[in-house]
């Protein structure tokens, strides 16, 4: 191109090198890479109790221990030679409340051992009572706090009537993984009432980290090294349900922390504080058991406390008496119970139900010599509804024939009788599958398994644990205590079983009580299931080894279960399909756990009233509230709960024009949180030891950064990036042909 100018020529080879060499840049894909170090900090975790128990006093301490523990506490220690000094300081450091020594130990290191945390670890604050929660540290140092005598304010929901450390170390672990956790830091009483053990969750971290631990635990005790004096009564066992006239014994315990030798007077009273029965008890020891009897001679819901006298040098005194509710029936249940052979569950419920005179039974052994069962069983739905229940075990299908099992199934959903089963490995469930009983049944069942068995075994080193739903844990069978969730976690360690009915799923309108899990990929199956049927009700209690729950209790939690669960299943003449009623349960609660209230409706003529749901008013202490309930299984019942927090008794009523159905529930706090008032520090040094940490007292606390030993983590991270595909590079690559363009048209040579 010799007409353009020199200028313009190098201007062109200029560009066109450029747009070259860029385009052999771009082909080579150079990137960056940057090797950077960066330091992670290790986790921890602080703790802290914010339960009710931590409002009873620290107590006594030590001599030795008293000027320590006022410098960590904030106060001005006594010198050394002030003897005074020091007592008035002992009795000013008992005088606290175990929350408000927290709070001043923890506002007086904020700026030292707190501060020494902070700096070199990731410090996470955690509250813990019924329910841990991750929390600021605000919440625990103001930013303006000096020591004084007054108790904070404590938590105002019902989350302060239990402690649940083990969740509350779960919780602190499992947000700290894939991270390193360098320590706990406890400050606790150590009295853990809810939820799984604080040691179990310790060891089942370990387990998951192949067998180390994963984090040192360094507990500090609040409150006395010596538990108080002080009387408590504890563990208040009787039958739910009792029969009219009956003759009951109230077992209870009585726990001693001093007192030795005392003559204790303990009495069972009534619901008007009338003594009903005494006695006098010497006390010998931290446990004893005493036997009350009791004449059930009021039908209807009878509140029995029972309680110690108060000693004028115990320090808490809610825990001297424990009240239950007991419901005193007229009516006394007709029971058939039909096995084949005697099972050991079988034996153990026929000598039970013998003694329980809420209960009239007949025993049938199909395999029995005696008595050939087809003239002994009912043929016809005339003869079962002379039952109010009917319990089936492992019963041959050729004894208990499809004309049988038809009258059955009309005796329940016509009549009202009521049908728990109880399957075996041998005939129940897997020679029903396609019988008219298999109507009844709560659950389908899972006829392939175990080669056609219709069952689950375990293996030996691995056995069935039986786990409490939520709903299972309302249920009158498993209500050991008001808490459902206590009552999960205490059944929840019931012996184990090795066999199960192989079941799929529940029906529509059954409600699982109960489950196992099952390994092998079939994961939770139920094992517990009520349900509703027709105008009667059914239950399936997939096993057959409850007896290995009378390990070394008897029938404490065997009959209890079996009892109520057989009585919650029966006819109840009280509660007739074809009669308008409302029953609210249980009729005495805790703050913030539910009762069921559950409603029939019927018309002039009997014949149930069907709508989408019904609805009932609750009258408390504080306010009104309006509760949905919706259709429960069957024409004309419907059911809900709520959840009440106000203490005192409240009013349930039907919300309709011209009804006059209604209940009550008493709301009671409860005590466990000052049951045992003592530190428990033999368990915070098991949490020590297993976790490999330590037990640092109050006075002390200023040697915990000292102790945790693990140091920053330096990490190498590498950051790759490419940079020819960027938009720098694809702007330089435009820009030059467009430069290139521009100048062969302002030369005129395109």
């Amino acid at each position: 191109m010799p007409w353009l100018s020199r200028r313009a020529r190098r201007a062109l080879d200029v560009c066109r090198i450029a747009v070259l060499a860029l385009l052999v840049f771009v082909l080579a894909g150079p990137y960056l890479k940057l090797d950077e170090r960066i330091e992670e900090r290790p986790v921890v975790a602080l703790v802290i109790d914010s339960s009710e128990s931590m409002d009873l006093p620290v107590g006594p301490l030590p001599a030795t221990a008293i000027r320590d523990t006022a410098a960590a506490a904030g106060f001005t220690p006594p010198a050394e030679d002030d003897a005074a000094g020091g007592e008035a300081m002992a009795e000013r450091l008992a005088g606290l409340t175990r929350r408000s020594l927290v709070d001043a130990v923890l506002a007086a290191n904020a700026t030292t051992t707190i501060r020494q945390l902070a700096d070199r670890f990731d410090l996470r604050w955690y509250s813990v009572a019924r329910r841990p929660r991750r929390t600021e540290q605000a919440a625990f140092v103001p930013a303006s706090v000096t020591p004084t005598d007054t108790a904070p304010t404590p938590p105002q929901d019902d989350d302060r009537y239990d402690t649940a450390l083990g969740e509350a170390l779960e919780l602190a672990m499992d947000e700290a993984s894939g991270r390193a956790l360098a320590a706990v830091v406890l400050l606790s009483d150590g009295r853990s009432t809810v939820g799984i053990d604080p040691l179990d969750a310790v060891r089942r971290a370990a387990d998951a980290a192949g067998g180390q631990s994963r984090a040192p635990v360094h507990a500090v005790p609040i409150g006395s090294f010596d538990p108080p004096d002080d009387l408590a009564v504890a563990d208040v066992l009787v039958a739910p349900e009792v029969a009219l006239d009956d003759s009951v014994t109230v077992n209870a315990t009585l726990e001693a922390a001093g007192f030795a030798g005392l003559e204790v007077p303990v009495e069972l009273r009534d619901g008007e504080g009338t003594v009903l029965a005494t006695q006098r008890v010497t006390v010998r020891g931290p446990r004893q058991r005493i036997a009350l009897p009791w004449k059930a001679t009021s039908p209807g819901t009878n509140v029995l406390t029972v309680a110690a006298t108060i000693e004028p040098t115990e320090v808490i005194t809610e825990n001297n008496a424990v009240t239950v509710t007991v419901e005193v029936s007229t009516r006394r249940v007709r029971v058939l119970v039909v096995d084949h052979a005697p099972r050991w569950d079988v034996r153990f419920i026929d000598h039970a139900i013998r003694r329980d005179t809420t209960f009239e039974p007949q025993i049938v052994l199909t395999d029995s010599d005696e008595d050939d069962p087809t003239d002994v069983l009912p043929r016809d739905a005339d003869a079962w509804a002379k039952f109010d229940l009917v319990m089936l075990g492992d019963v041959p299908p050729d004894v208990l024939d499809e004309d049988r099992q038809a009258a059955l199934v009309e005796a329940v959903t016509r009549r009202g009788v009521g049908v728990v089963f109880q399957p075996g490995h041998e005939h129940l469930p897997r020679g029903y599958v396609r019988a008219p009983l298999a109507e009844l049944f709560p659950v389908t069942v899972d006829a392939e398994a175990d080669g056609g068995a219709a069952t689950v075994s375990a293996a030996d080193a691995q056995p069935f644990r039986m786990l409490v739903t939520a709903r299972g844990a309302m249920h009158p069978a498993f209500a050991l205590e008001a808490d459902p969730t206590r009552n999960r976690a205490r059944w929840s360690t019931m012996a184990p079983f090795f066999r199960a009915a192989a079941v799929n799923v529940p029906k529509p309108a059954a409600t699982t009580l109960a489950e196992i899990d099952v390994p092998g990929g079939r994961g939770r199956m139920p094992l517990v299931v009520e349900s509703p049927a027709g105008a009667g009700r059914v239950a399936w209690v997939g096993t057959d080894e409850t007896f290995r729950w009378r390990r070394n209790v008897g029938d404490a939690f065997f009959w209890r279960f079996w009892g109520q669960a057989l009585r919650g299943v029966a006819r109840r003449e009280d509660r007739p399909a074809d009669t308008p009623w409302l029953a609210v349960t249980p009729a005495r609660t805790e703050p913030g756990v539910p009762v069921v209230v559950e409603l029939n409706l019927v018309d002039a003529v009997g014949a149930p009233i069907v709508s989408e749901g019904q609805q009932v008013t609750v009258a408390g202490a504080d306010a009104d509230a309006v509760v949905d309930l919706r259709p429960a299984g069957r024409p004309g019942l419907y059911a809900g709960s709520i959840a009440l927090d106000a203490l005192g008794r409240h009013v349930v009523r039907h919300l309709a024009p011209e009804s006059t159905l209604g209940g009550e529930v008493v709301v009671a706090a409860p005590i466990r949180e000052r049951a045992r008032p003592g530190v428990d520090r033999d368990g915070l040094e098991s949490l020590a030891d297993l976790s490999g940490g330590s037990v640092v007292e109050v006075g002390d606390i200023g040697s915990i950064p000292y102790r945790i030993t693990q140091e920053p983590i330096e990490k190498g991270v590498v950051l790759e990036d490419e940079v020819w595909d960027t938009w720098p590079v694809l702007a330089l690559l435009v820009g030059l042909y467009c430069l290139d363009i521009g100048i062969r048209r302002l030369s005129g040579s395109s």
